[in-house]
């Protein structure tokens, strides 16, 4: 861990292997700032700061309190500054991985997840699951999309009810029924509006069934995200 004093001006600083977190203490208070509102008590116009990959550079953060934290993505290697006026800065390194719960989920070893399966049937003599996946030990599943759906290919002549569905634990997330005889007659259910989340040992089942007589039906069932540790 590092400290670097009475930085002032406008430059750049090289930082240590590792940094995960910054601690950036005002020393001295330029002339031209103005307060805010909050408590503690929030500055304007005391300077910025960006961190630098190798020459490439996020987007600038603006210093607006007398003690500020500053977490660190992987990779970093340089602090950038521009202090205004006579304003001089304190900033301090921490060294080491963040714990889990301060990374963003794509910070936390990602891996794609990718279920889908599409089936042509025709009568069925009871449920036929399409596909399980259950989340791996230490893991965490983040649902992006999802979708169930079910299309009659040829015209049936009798129909009783054809479904699809996706469920975990005896609850269903989405369901697609039919109940129609006509060809390209059309039911879907998909995931709507926030993302899923799902912990270590979650069973996502995806299951159809189809009873009609004299008919077929393309069935459907999509689900991706990625999987991050816990």
């Amino acid at each position: 861990m590092a400290t670097y004093s009475n930085l002032a001006g406008a430059g750049t600083q090289a930082l240590s292997s590792n940094v995960s977190r910054l601690y950036i203490d005002v020393v001295t208070f330029g002339k031209v700032i103005s307060t805010g509102r909050a408590a503690p008590t929030n500055y304007f116009h005391l300077g910025l700061v960006r961190l630098g990959v190798q020459g490439a550079y996020y987007p600038p953060v603006p210093i607006d309190a007398a003690q500020m934290v500053l977490d660190v993505p992987p990779g970093v290697t340089t602090l950038g500054y521009s202090l205004q006026d006579v304003t001089t800065i304190t900033v301090i390194e921490v060294i080491g991985p963040l714990s889990n719960s301060d990374l963003m989920p794509w910070d936390r070893s990602p891996a794609l997840v990718n279920q889908a399966g599409n089936a042509v049937v025709s009568t069925t003599s009871g449920e036929v699951q399409a596909w399980t996946y259950t989340v791996p030990s230490g893991r965490i599943l983040y649902v992006a999309h999802a979708r169930v759906g079910l299309v009659v290919l040829t015209a049936y002549t009798s129909v009783t009810q054809g479904y699809c569905v996706l469920r975990t634990s005896g609850t269903v997330l989405l369901a697609a029924y039919s109940y129609a005889l006509a060809v390209n007659s059309q039911n879907y259910d998909f995931l709507a509006g926030d993302a899923w989340y799902f912990p270590a040992g979650t069973v996502l089942v995806c299951a159809y069934s189809n009873a009609g007589a004299g008919g077929s039906t393309l069935v459907t069932a999509e689900l991706s995200g990625f999987l991050f540790n816990a």
